[in-house]
């Protein structure tokens, strides 16, 4: 459940998606298609792409780690957004530490968190990040479990979706 509420808290500050294009034959057009993107993970790293352009990502481990998605015309959140619309769905638990990492097209800003009773080495480690593409903006989310190894590989494979050629 915890992953769960990682997941939509990451996604909490976006805006409504606009309705599906209407469909012709059974095929959504192709302006309303997601855009396909491509993370650049180490080998042993499995991803999978859904239908509804939602890329997931599980490490060495056989734990899923990341998931990931593209936003037409959302432009580049703010530090403050993104903590705002993270951290608003998580007021059960407490944030102990927080880093941003800025670069042009990019932010991404990493949590250290724990239950409000749990004791030491109970934390858990959450990123956001937000990759600029042109007007579209990938966000990319960690789920729960994720070492900080993991999530080193799943900030530096994000951010490295900006500067591929397209």
């Amino acid at each position: 459940m915890a992953a769960a509420v990682l997941v939509l808290a990451s996604f909490g500050c976006r805006p409504a998606r606009p309705a599906a294009s209407p469909l012709d034959a059974g095929v959504l057009s192709r302006a309303s298609a997601p855009p396909q993107i491509s993370l650049n993970l180490p080998a042993g790293w499995v991803v999978t792409a859904g239908a509804d352009g939602v890329v997931r990502a599980s490490g060495p481990r056989g734990q899923p780690v990341l998931r990931a998605e593209v936003q037409r015309g959302m432009g580049l959140p703010t530090q403050a957004t993104l903590r705002t619309g993270f951290l608003g769905g998580l007021r059960h638990l407490r944030e102990r530490s927080e880093s941003v990492v800025e670069a042009p097209g990019f932010i991404a800003v990493r949590f250290v968190l724990a239950e409000p009773d749990a004791g030491a080495g109970a934390d858990t480690e959450a990123l956001l990040a937000a990759t600029a593409l042109g007007e579209d903006t990938l966000l990319c989310a960690s789920l729960r479990g994720a070492t900080h190894e993991e999530l080193d590989m799943a900030q530096t494979a994000c951010q490295a979706v900006g500067s591929a050629p397209r």
